[in-house]
C-alpha cells in the first residue's frame, strides 16, 4: 500500500471525530504477532503520554481503534501522529490551506515510492522533506487541519475533489515538461497549429458532404491538398510521440471544437454515445501505462491489441476526460480500474476479449 493510499484511508478514519474527554485505557485485542502488537502498544502509550502533557482534545480515542493489520502497520503511526499534531501541527514549507498542492505532492511521492527507495528519497528532498517521518507528520497535520470538524461523507467528498484537481495538475505538468523537452512536437506546420488541426478534424468529422467540407477548410485557411499534408504531418508526429504530448493537445482542442457528434473513428462526441466503454477505456490506458514502463512500442501495441491509433485514443480520452471533470467519483473508479489493467498487462495477462471496443 502506497503512502497516499494510507492517507486516503486515514481521512476516512479520522474525519468527523467526536471529541473524547480522555484516552481510553482498554486492553488491546489479541493479535497473532505479539512483538509487533507490543511495539504498537508502546507507540500508543507514548501518544497517550503526549496527549496528557499537551491536553490534546480527544484524538487518542483513535489510537485504540487503529487497525492492527500486518499489511498496514503505518496506520497506527498515522493515528499517533494525528493525535500529536492536534496541539503542534507541522506543515513544512506547504501552505496549510492548499489541500490541492498537498495532494499533488502525495501523488508524486507515491509514484516515486513505487519506483524504488532511491527515487522516493530524491523526491522527498526535492520537496524539502527530511524523510518519510516528516512527511507522515505533515500528512497527519493536513488531516487534522482540514477534516477534524467535518462529517465523514463531507470530508471524503472534499478530499476526492482535491485529489482530482491534483491529478489533472500532475498530468498537465507532465505534458508541459515533455513539450519543453521537444519543442518540435507542437511546432506549427505550414502555419497550422495542433489546435488548428484539431479544429479542422472536428469540423470535417461532423460534415460528410464533400462540397461543405471544402467550404469548412477554406474558412480555416486550407484547401483539400493542404489539409492532407497537415493531417499527414501531425499524425506522423503523433506516431513517434511516446510522451503523448500531441495526443493530449489534440484531444483537448478537439473536444473544445466539437459542435456535433464527433468521437473516435467518427463516433459520438462527449454529449453522444460512448466511443468505447468505460471499462475498455480503463483497460486501454492501463495497457498503455504498462507498455510505456516496459519500453514497448505503445503505438504499435495500440494497433495490435485494440485496433486503434494514437489519434483515436486522443479523441477517446477527450470524451472521457470531459465526463471525469463533471464526475470526480467516476474518475476515481477509472483510476482503480486502470491500475488493475496496468498490473494485468505488466504481467503479460493480455486484454479482455469480452469487453467491446
Amino acid at each position: 500500500m502506497g503512502l497516499f493510499d494510507k492517507l486516503k484511508k486515514g481521512v476516512s478514519s479520522l474525519a468527523g471525530a467526536a471529541m473524547a474527554p480522555a484516552p481510553r485505557e482498554e486492553e488491546p485485542a489479541a493479535v497473532e504477532d505479539e512483538p509487533e502488537a507490543a511495539a504498537q502498544e508502546d507507540d500508543r502509550a507514548a501518544a497517550r503520554a503526549e496527549w496528557s502533557v499537551n491536553n490534546s482534545m480527544g484524538w487518542a480515542r483513535y489510537l485504540d481503534a487503529a487497525e492492527r493489520d500486518d499489511d498496514d502497520k503505518e496506520r497506527a503511526r498515522l493515528d499517533h501522529e494525528s493525535m500529536c499534531v492536534a496541539c503542534s501541527p507541522s506543515f513544512g514549507s506547504l501552505d496549510p490551506d492548499d489541500l490541492e498542492t498537498f495532494c499533488l505532492i502525495g501523488f508524486e511521492l507515491e509514484e516515486a515510492e513505487a519506483e524504488d527507495s532511491t527515487a522516493l528519497e530524491a523526491k522527498l528532498r526535492e520537496h524539502g522533506l527530511s524523510g518519510k517521518e516528516e512527511w507522515w507528520r505533515i500528512v497527519a497535520s493536513f488531516i487534522v487541519h482540514h477534516y477534524r470538524d467535518l462529517p465523514r461523507e463531507e470530508a471524503a467528498d472534499r478530499h476526492v475533489q482535491a485529489m482530482a484537481n491534483a491529478r489533472f495538475r500532475q498530468q498537465a505538468n507532465a505534458t508541459q515538461r515533455a513539450a519543453a523537452a521537444d519543442p518540435t512536437l507542437l511546432a506549427p506546420f505550414e502555419g497550422v497549429t495542433v489546435e488548428g488541426w484539431a479544429k479542422a478534424a472536428a469540423a470535417l468529422g461532423s460534415e460528410t458532404d464533400a462540397g461543405r467540407q471544402a467550404q469548412l477548410l477554406l474558412r480555416l485557411g486550407m484547401d483539400a491538398a493542404k489539409w492532407q499534408r497537415v493531417n499527414d504531418e501531425f499524425q506522423a508526429r503523433m506516431q513517434r510521440d511516446t510522451s503523448f504530448v500531441i495526443a493530449q493537445a489534440f484531444g483537448a482542442a478537439f473536444t473544445q471544437a466539437q459542435t456535433g457528434a464527433v468521437g473516435a473513428g467518427g463516433g459520438a462526441g462527449q454529449s453522444g454515445d460512448e466511443p468505447v466503454s468505460f471499462e475498455r477505456y480503463a483497460e486501454i490506458m492501463g495497457a498503455m501505462g504498462a507498455w510505456g514502463q516496459s519500453g514497448a512500442d505503445v503505438n504499435a501495441n495500440l494497433k495490435q491489441h485494440f485496433g486503434i491509433t494514437a489519434m483515436d485514443i486522443s479523441k477517446i480520452a477527450a470524451f472521457w476526460n470531459t465526463r471525469f471533470q463533471a464526475d470526480v467519483k467516476l474518475m476515481i473508479k477509472h483510476g482503480e480500474l486502470m491500475t488493475k489493467y496496468q498490473e494485468q498487462y505488466a504481467g503479460a495477462g493480455g486484454h479482455d476479449d469480452d469487453l467491446a471496443v
